[in-house]
Formats: structure tokens, sequence, C-alpha cells
């Protein structure tokens, strides 16, 4: 079965590999085409799934929005594909168009519609011309994102709540409102993100600079290392407004601002689930805190771990006390999300 291309991820001591992906067979399609620029689903097959339709398990990457892709080992969940194996699911992870772009969020919304769309159309009719052994059960979807990621799947799952069993949320990047997100780190006195050095950040002058060239330049929907300090240059400096809103312009756009749209009561799938690490400087663990006392009040079905002491990706690395994809933790609340994806 031919496996979809993606950029190659250089090596790293320490850092994941394609070879993650092994239990999987992998195919990709565009969903979209912009500007002549093709947005990709990757599709991960478990290997020798049973008979009968599978589950589908949707995974929106993190990356401030800025950078990764669909198949970027360093930041792809490992419990999503423990899970995904342990159920036969068929997981879809997209890219989606990166910012800095000239329409802000409204672009990466546009693709999160772009692929709810293909995946109704046409998955069915592509895995039955490209891997015949897999029917995708599209009544039975779990939604993910990690980070900026759960930005997309909170808006993919408002924009289309009935079609989502449950929504797992891990350090999620939804909440805009605050000081942190509007000036930055260091404007509040907070810990550079990721709590890495001040040599790895680009000047002020230099993230201008950037943000112009890549909003000028073409669509991008895929990017590595080249862009790894400029995004946490972006969250310290206090940059993101004019990413998600160039020039103002989506300032009074509901559709955009998520956490405005849940405190209002929208529509919502049935079970959510939020982990966040008690330590993130990457996230704020504050916005997860208040988005869950917002579904409770609600009375939403919602599950919140904070995990004490955790940074920013602590779920894919064990650690003293924590056992990370296979914590205990991550088992039960995965199983609970289960129950309702599927019943």
């Amino acid at each position: 079965m031919p496996e979809a291309q993606a950029p190659a991820a250089n090596p790293v001591p320490g850092l994941p590999t394609r070879d993650i992906f092994n239990d999987f067979d992998i195919l990709g399609e565009p969903y979209v085409v912009r500007d002549g620029h093709p947005i990709v689903a990757h599709i991960l097959l478990p290997k020798n799934p049973p008979q009968g339709p599978r589950p589908v398990l949707i995974n929106w990457h993190g990356g401030y929005l800025i950078m990764a892709h669909g198949l970027f080992p360093p930041f792809f969940p490992r419990f999503i594909l423990n899970l995904a194996k342990k159920h036969s699911a068929i997981i879809i992870s997209p890219d989606h168009t990166l910012l800095p772009h000239k329409d802000g969020l409204a672009a990466v919304q546009a693709d999160m519609e772009a692929l709810h769309a293909w995946m109704q159309s046409s998955l069915t009719s592509f895995l039955a011309n490209k891997a015949p052994s897999y029917e995708p059960d599209l009544s039975r979807i779990l939604l993910h994102g990690s980070s900026a990621g759960a930005y997309v799947a909170m808006s993919q799952a408002l924009a289309s709540p009935k079609s989502f069993r449950a929504i797992s949320l891990v350090y999620p990047m939804i909440d805009f409102d605050t000081e942190w997100w509007r000036n930055g780190s260091r404007a509040v006195g907070a810990p550079n993100p990721i709590r890495l050095p001040d040599a790895v950040f680009l000047a002020d002058t230099d993230v201008k600079e950037r943000v112009l060239q890549f909003r000028d330049g073409p669509r991008v929907s895929a990017a590595e290392a080249e862009r790894q300090s400029f995004g946490v240059s972006v969250a310290r400096g206090g940059f993101f407004a004019d990413l998600f809103s160039p020039g103002g312009k989506l300032d009074d756009d509901p559709s955009v601002w998520v956490n405005r749209r849940v405190r209002q009561g929208a529509e919502l799938p049935g079970r959510i689930w939020v982990l966040h690490g008690e330590a993130d400087s990457a996230v704020p663990v504050d916005t997860s805190l208040a988005l869950a006392e917002t579904l409770k009040k609600q009375d939403r079905a919602v599950r919140l771990d904070v995990v004490k002491g955790m940074d920013h990706g602590f779920d894919n690395v064990p650690a003293p006390g924590w056992k990370g994809p296979e914590d205990p933790l991550i088992l039960e609340a995965t199983a609970w999300l289960a129950e309702t994806w599927l019943e």
C-alpha cells in the first residue's frame, strides 16, 4: 500500500521518528486545494483489522497553528495511536493552512470545514478504491486535538456537534482572551514557552518581519524545524493577536473565538475530556480550568485531569510517577470516552 508523503522529520536524539507509525499503513489524499496548494488528510489504517466498518478517530496536530503537520512524530499523541490499535480504528490526521496567513483564524476554520465535507462525501469511496478492506463507520467518530489542534477540534465540534460521539482536548489552546495570549508570556512574567533559554528566541523585529514574510508568501500547510523558533517567539513576544485576526478584521467574528461560543452554551458532543499539565509553560493551564468550570456549570459530561508538575507534551513522555501514554489516568479517561464513542 503506498505511503503518504510528508516532510521527513530530521532525527534528533530523544525525539520520536516515523517508526511510531509502524503498526499502520498510511495513505494521503488532498481534501481541499487552495491557491493551487493541496492540503492533505493523512489516513492511518490499523494493520489486520477485523471485518466490518471501523470506528474513526480524527487527530488535529499541535504547533501553535504555526508549524508541524498531521504526521509530525514529535507532536503525534502516542495514546491516540494506542487507542486506534486497541479498537482497530481508522485515524484521520489532517494538515491545515498554517499561520501567518492573510485570513488568520478564518483560514484554519475553512480547512476544518473542508475536511468535514470531504469525510462525509468522499472518504468511504476513497478507501473502497485504495484500501477496500477498510470501511469507515462515520456514525462513530472520536474527535481529538492536542495544543493548537484542540482549537481546530473544538471548532469542528461546534460546527457539527452531532457528527461526533466525544471529544478529547489535551493542553488545549482555545481561549485567547487572557493576558498571556494577548500580550505574550514575557509581558506577564511567565516562563519562556517550553522553558527554552533566551538564546533560542528571535528578536521582536525579526518576528515582525517573518510575520509579514509568511503572510505575503505562498500558503503553507506543513512545516517543521524551520518554524520552531518563530513559533515560540510569537508566544513569548505577544504576537498572536495579529496572527489570529490580521489588522483586527476578525475581532467581531463570533465563529472564530471558540471559547466565547462555549460560554454562550453552543451545542457540543456528548462527552468531553480535558487533560493538562499543571506546570504547562506553552499553553497555560488556567484556560483549561476555566473551560472545565464553564462546561460543568452547563451540566455537560466533562472530565478534567490536571497532572501536577507536568509541562507541555507530558502525555508522550514517561516520568517518575507518570507512565506517559500508558499511564492509568490516560487509560481510564480514554475508556470513558470509548463508552460513548463505540456504543
